[in-house]
């Protein structure tokens, strides 16, 4: 089957994909793994939350009621949903249990392959309200910290974005992340379009027209975001609009994680069984100014700062390669301890273990 590399400037290729030039078929650069936060950001200010509750017809000492009522009501209208769409809503003991697992389970055992997979419920950490004393003031105050409660996800395999989900908290201030990926999202295209492809779990190993599959990774950066995420919130937030209703609150969106990543793939397996070892070697063992500036200083710092470090750590490294610690691999910005280094390295990790007899005696 031929492929067609992408020919876009943005994505000329690398050294090591010129290196490798006759053995990869294809360059994919886009959206990985995204996870985006909505917020109803006014709530998070403890004194415009005791204005809602005012005007939800509420008291101060009555908040515990309203906070009941709400997520009763959250938690009827999604047992009706699910019972509606005739799928499972699960609760878990742990949220330790990983539950894109249970979920892709629950899947492969019903046969879905579109739509609504599952609703899982669980309790987790979160940030909420009580009302409580000010010893201060001697009055009640709406208070914010971390507590637990119960959270809904909503699984899908959406038609747009593929599988994907949504997390509600079922208490205040209703915090709402959506998880979704780049690369499902990208299949679920190609798949409309009739393009041909093969996937495992969250890589493309072939794609018939590679250029096309870049040109529909480059447009998902020009999503409506807030179009796109408020039809999300719609179709699984069941009492979002009675919840805004009191101060006309809407969410304010974020990316709380967004991963950009890049598919180098190769025309055979085997070969890229053979570089495997060695680009994992590379990966563990070699480092950039970058890593060890993430490693001597903490905090981004003034523009003055960050030019200070940057030259401390050109004067170490020059240090470290001039006594020949390390070496500078060919063709890149990074660097691997030498065999000199390892050894060094080695007798100071077991002097710094070793207490003053045995380095006396070690010495004599």
């Amino acid at each position: 089957m031929q492929t067609k590399l992408s020919a876009d400037s943005k994505s000329d290729p690398n050294a090591f994909v010129l290196k490798h030039q006759a053995d990869v078929i294809g360059v994919l650069r886009g959206f990985d793994r995204l996870r985006l936060s909505g917020t109803f950001r006014a709530l998070y200010h403890p004194p415009v939350m005791e204005k809602y509750i005012q005007k939800a017809g509420f008291l101060l000492k009555d908040f515990k009621q309203l906070m009941l009522q709400i997520t009763g009501q959250i938690k009827s209208a999604t047992q009706q949903m699910a019972e509606r769409t005739g799928r499972p809503l699960t609760y878990l003991s742990s949220s330790q249990v990983r539950k894109e697992e249970v979920v892709r389970q629950i899947a492969q055992r019903d046969g879905v392959s579109s739509g609504r997979i599952a609703i899982i419920s669980c309790v987790e950490p979160c940030r909420t309200y009580t009302v409580g004393g000010n010893p201060q003031t001697k009055k009640l105050e709406a208070q914010l910290g971390l507590r637990k409660c119960l959270h809904y996800y909503f699984y899908h395999f959406h038609p747009v974005f593929g599988f994907m989900h949504m997390r509600l908290q079922s208490w205040f201030p209703f915090l709402v992340h959506i998880c979704l990926n780049g690369r499902n999202w990208l299949a679920q295209q190609m798949t409309g379009l009739g393009m041909r492809y093969e996937q495992q779990d969250n890589c493309f190993t072939w794609i018939e027209d590679v250029a096309r599959a870049q040109r529909l990774l480059d447009g998902q950066l020009n999503t409506r975001w807030t179009a796109e995420l408020q039809k999300l919130v719609l179709e699984n937030h069941p009492t979002y609009r009675a919840i805004c209703r009191p101060m006309d609150l809407s969410y304010y969106w974020g990316a709380c994680e967004s991963e950009y990543a890049t598919d180098v793939m190769f025309a055979r397996e085997q070969r890229l069984a053979q570089l495997y070892p060695r680009l994992v070697h590379h990966g563990i063992k070699s480092f950039g100014s970058r890593d060890v500036r993430a490693f001597l200083f903490s905090g981004k710092g003034s523009e003055q700062e960050q030019k200070r470090r940057a030259g401390a750590i050109t004067r170490k490294i020059r240090l470290l390669r001039a006594h020949g610690l390390i070496r500078k691999v060919s063709g890149t910005h990074r660097y691997v301890v030498s065999e000199k280094g390892r050894r060094i390295i080695t007798a100071l990790l077991t002097a710094r273990q070793a207490d003053v007899e045995q380095l006396t005696a070690l010495s004599a």
